[in-house]
Order: C-alpha cells, then structure tokens, then sequence
C-alpha cells in the first residue's frame, strides 16, 4: 500500500499500533487513508503538489493538468491522448511532450511500452486526494 516508502511505511505502521500487528489488508488500507488526508500528519507529501509552481513556472498550468489527468484516468496514455484529453490546440504538441519529459525527468511519470503514466502508484493516490478529484 506505500509503495515501498520508508517514510509511508514507518506512518501507517505507527498509526495501526502495537494492538493491530499483524494487520489485515483493510487496517492498513484505512490508515493509510487516514495518515494521506490528515494533512497535518502527511504535510511532508505537500511539497509533492506545491512544487510544480516554482519549478515549472509558465508551464505550472499544463502539469497540473497532465498530471490530474493521469491520476484520474488511472491508465497508461499517449501524449496524443492527453492533448486529445486536455483539448489543447495543435501547437502545443511540442510544449506538451516537454512538460511530459520534465514530469518523467522529475520522477512523477514514467514512460512504459504501454504509455505515459504515474511512477508510483501510492503517489498517484496521494496527488488524487491532495488535488481532491
């Protein structure tokens, strides 16, 4: 459910309490849950969401946007797809892949023989809830 980081692991491992080790699939799903919309407790994942702004500036908007899509979609997809999706103009094709390329390079996608999608999964999870769509 973590996703293999520490960091998450060490939270809902904490949060489940001694009385609760060994847990069940379903306690560790509702903690985790709890520990990612607690904001106070996980404001360390906040820069996962604030970041874009400063570090892409003019194109803050269309990573956003990509990476919302993405989350939502739940699926690997094209660059064709999410400017299809994003109803964006012709021209911005090329702008488009170098934002998708920045959000590769910076960890958040991946590129697989199937598309463009997040890296991991847990992140994913917590960019849904953050972003609250």
């Amino acid at each position: 459910r973590c996703g293999g980081i520490p960091f998450l692991i060490h939270n809902v491992v904490h949060r489940l309490g001694p009385g609760t080790i060994p847990a069940n699939r379903t306690d560790v799903d509702r903690v985790f849950d709890e520990f990612v919309r607690d904001r106070d407790a996980s404001s360390a994942l906040t820069h996962l969401v604030t970041r874009i702004g400063p570090y892409y500036g003019d194109d803050e908007k269309l990573a956003m946007q990509v990476l919302d899509h993405l989350a939502v979609t739940d699926a690997a997809a094209t660059v064709r797809s999410i400017h299809s999706a994003l109803k964006l103009e012709l021209g911005d094709r090329d702008r488009l892949t170098s934002v998708v390329d920045n959000l590769v390079d910076d960890h958040y996608l991946v590129t697989t023989p199937e598309g463009i999608a997040w890296r991991y999964e847990v992140l994913r999870h917590v960019w849904f809830v953050r972003r609250r769509l």
